[in-house]
């Protein structure tokens, strides 16, 4: 299932913004610092003047109080912007803590505040999930005004907390277990019981989508977790769940009630700037191939806005303007690219060749002589890096037997020993000896069916022996069962994205 993007990403690359709907709190104090370090379930130590930072606070058992953005202004004074509905809650659980502490809670009343994605204006500013948010207390003039509904289906498809995560919920089955937990920082009432199920077999509920063609009834959506948002895009009905542990696999495929659906994990699109760019170099091509032309020359733009070092988007850009004969636009462009990287061969080929449609023969023949100069040096390069592979190689294979030789050792004092089995299984199958690697795979398995990672191995192997589809895709199946249950995601996740490429 292909789901798009580009609402989402012109969304962030325009901006907007919303009326934040939240009361604020001023705390204040010489112990102001200390006491929301010691309460709180992230480290403010890392926040700065003027920035802000996903922040909650837990009971003693892990279960979600409240969550809020709690911003600095300086080491004894910052702010708390929290959603309506949690004040009492959030106001009870704050002073229920507070002692004898020099700390002041204030509530700020009368003064509107704003939630951007463009700077502009700013108070503070910060990053949720990887997004650069700001906080203003002007209104912006220069960004659309969303609605809350437009904003809701924005946090969820970037897995931000915002009104889509449950009080009362162990912090570590919701959004904002990536979000505002800190697992370094010292001791906060609950940071016990966070820390074990972390460290154990992890949250029971995770953040994942379930994306359908149809719409799903909540009783069947139920059978995977807890739903928690839909968003609608195109033709596609994407539902936020907190997936129970076995339904943590990205690319699995379900079929619920006759209806087929696919499971992918959070968060649905990334938000960090090169993701950005990637997503309009990526509908640039689309535009490209289609032949609308216009279009694609405004999202290589918009990506080379975003990544000023995108050397593809102006390698495209270049060629389409040379192709509408724009031979000194293009020109310009492939400058760019060489000042981006001076290696970059298609950069002297082509300023050659539009040096010569434009009648510059001397500037042609130079740039060509430098693009053969370049040739002859990425060549240099090019067998100095083979002979430094051909070292390294060397290097891995002393290491390999090295390995080899002390796993059959520990077979010799326990001849069941699965990570010795494995790791035999490993090494053989990077000698490429697969119908050893397969033999101790198996074994592994054999002598422990939970063993997830052999599960993987196996099939790995198995593919390169070229055995029956139906064999290899039985082994995946069996892993990712395993291995789902286990809470042990990596090898799921793994095996999950092999059998989607069986299917």
């Amino acid at each position: 299932m292909m789901i798009d993007s580009i609402p989402y990403a012109d969304i962030r690359y325009n901006g907007g913004f919303i009326d934040y709907p939240n009361c604020v709190y001023k705390v204040s104090g010489e112990d102001a610092s200390d006491f929301l370090q010691r309460q709180t379930t992230n480290n403010i130590q890392k926040l700065e003047n003027g920035k802000f930072q996903y922040n909650s606070l837990v009971d003693h058992t892990g279960k979600l109080s409240s969550y809020f953005l709690l911003a600095q202004i300086n080491d004894a004074s910052y702010m708390i912007f929290l959603l309506h509905d949690q004040k009492e809650v959030f106001t009870e659980r704050f002073n229920r803590f507070l002692v004898s502490e020099d700390v002041e809670l204030k509530e700020q009343e009368g003064q509107e505040y704003f939630l951007s994605l463009k700077s502009e204006n700013e108070i503070f500013s910060g990053e949720l999930n990887h997004l650069p948010v700001y906080l203003t207390d002007t209104r912006p003039s220069e960004q659309k005004k969303m609605e809350l509904s437009e904003f809701q289906n924005f946090c969820n498809v970037y897995a931000i907390a915002f009104n889509n995560v449950n009080l009362g919920d162990l912090v570590n089955n919701t959004l904002l277990e990536g979000l505002c937990i800190d697992y370094q920082k010292g001791c906060y009432p609950g940071q016990e019981t966070v820390a074990k199920i972390k460290t154990r077999r992890g949250a029971a509920f995770a953040p994942m989508y379930l994306c359908a063609q149809e719409e799903l009834k909540e009783e069947e959506i139920s059978k995977i977790g807890k739903l928690q948002s839909t968003i609608r895009l195109g033709p596609e009905i994407i539902y936020l769940v907190l997936a129970k542990r076995e339904y943590q696999v990205s690319g699995k495929k379900l079929e619920l009630e006759n209806k087929t659906v696919f499971l992918k994990s959070s968060p649905l699109f990334k938000a960090d700037k090169l993701s950005l760019a990637e997503a309009f170099y990526d509908q640039a091509m689309n535009y490209f191939h289609e032949g609308k032309v216009d279009h694609s020359k405004e999202f290589f733009e918009k990506a080379i806005e975003i990544n000023p070092l995108y050397e593809d988007a102006y390698e495209m850009l270049g060629v389409v303007l040379g192709r509408e004969e724009r031979y000194q636009e293009a020109i310009d462009k492939f400058e760019k690219l060489k000042e981006v990287n001076p290696e970059a061969m298609m950069a002297y080929t082509n300023l050659s060749l539009y040096h010569m449609k434009l009648g510059n023969i001397e500037t042609a023949e130079n740039y060509k002589s430098q693009g053969t100069v370049l040739s002859f040096k990425l060549h240099g390069k090019e067998a100095t890096a083979k002979r430094e592979k051909e070292k390294q190689e060397l290097a891995e294979k002393a290491e390999l037997d090295r390995r080899e030789k002390m796993f059959f050792e520990v077979l010799e004092l326990d001849e069941n020993d699965c990570m010795a089995l494995n790791g035999l299984g490993e090494i053989f199958y990077k000698k490429e000896n697969f119908e050893k690697a397969a033999e101790y795979f198996s074994k592994a398995i054999e002598h422990n069916s939970n063993y997830s990672v052999a599960y993987l191995g196996l099939a790995e192997t198995q593919m390169k022996l070229k055995l029956e589809r139906s064999i290899i895709i039985e082994t995946l199946e069996q892993g990712i069962s395993v291995s789902s249950k286990q809470g042990e995601l990596m090898p799921a996740n793994k095996m999950q994205s092999l059998l989607n490429g069986l299917n």
